[in-house]
């Protein structure tokens, strides 16, 4: 977690509402400082709330959650998962304009992603991403990193990173110009 962040706690597995998951993003991104996404323990939170594919709007209000603060997100997910239910869509997009800003995925699991471009679980446009015991497993991606796509690094720590897809480069992982980082970490069967 990002030192001195503050908690948001998610209450909610619905795809919208009051104490979402989407609704903790809502949060996050007019904040300004760290902050860290608290889940339910053990929990599937579904993106259902799918918009129009072709309009992939960023700013959180359907399709995949949208981060556009400009300091650390941490989602810790004390086992739970993230997957998506919407055609054409990514589980996360980090929109920050920073390379500074990090995205921590801390024991939490991201599965079926599907983009239209690079990222299939995990799009991080401007800074990087810190895996902890995160499972991303099942994204496709049109474009590169399948699994994740970073513009300033990935450094993945006890985590497994599998059977993802990527028509371009990086089926589990792309990342444009920070490297990559990995430690006792499975990464096997991406394309």
């Amino acid at each position: 977690a990002c030192a001195g962040a503050s908690a948001i706690k998610v209450h909610s597995t619905a795809d919208s509402g009051a104490k979402s998951l989407r609704a903790a993003f809502g949060t996050a991104n007019s904040d300004g400082s760290d902050n860290t996404i608290v889940l339910q323990p053990h929990k599937t939170y579904r993106l259902t709330n799918c918009g129009s594919p072709s309009t992939q709007e960023d700013a959180n209000a359907d399709g995949d959650l949208d981060y556009t603060g400009t300091a650390g997100l941490t989602i810790k997910g004390r086992g739970a998962t993230i997957e998506n239910n919407c055609p054409g869509e990514r589980l996360v997009q980090s929109l920050g304009s920073s390379s500074d800003v990090v995205l921590t995925l801390d024991h939490v699991a991201l599965r079926h992603g599907r983009s239209s471009d690079a990222g299939g679980a995990v799009l991080q446009g401007s800074g990087s991403v810190a895996l902890r015991d995160a499972v991303i497993t099942g994204n496709r991606a049109t474009g590169s990193g399948g699994g994740v796509s970073s513009a300033f690094g990935v450094d993945a720590t006890n985590s497994t990173i599998a059977h993802n897809f990527a028509s371009g480069a990086g089926g589990g992982i792309s990342d444009s110009f920070g490297g990559v980082t990995v430690s006792d970490s499975t990464i096997a069967d991406n394309n």
